[in-house]
């Protein structure tokens, strides 16, 4: 019965990732978990959080990130957003410091 509901889960996890990709495609994913990887990070824990980011931002909104400084002055919509996801991914990844 778990081995059925991985399967379900991961399918709607693929179909979702492929169907709305928000500019996100398979090489700009690999690019997200080859960096995280760099960090010393696992794979299993990039993996979560990157593809919990994919699902609340878009690409656009990453190169954004990448290019200015986010603050709750200059942006505060992407801000509150990146807070609660950092939030989210530390519980949902079990990321301990």
């Amino acid at each position: 019965m778990n081995n059925v509901c991985f399967y379900i889960f991961f399918s709607i996890l693929t179909f979702n990732f492929s169907c709305s990709d928000n500019g996100w495609d398979k090489l700009k994913y690999e690019e997200m978990i080859s960096k995280c990887l760099s960090k010393g990070v696992t794979e299993e824990k990039c993996e979560c959080v990157t593809k919990i980011f994919i699902g609340d931002f878009s690409y656009e909104e990453y190169v954004r990130m990448n290019n200015e400084s986010i603050t709750l002055e200059s942006n505060p919509q992407i801000y509150n957003r990146l807070d609660l996801h950092i939030s989210s991914s530390i519980e949902k990844c079990d990321i301990n410091f």
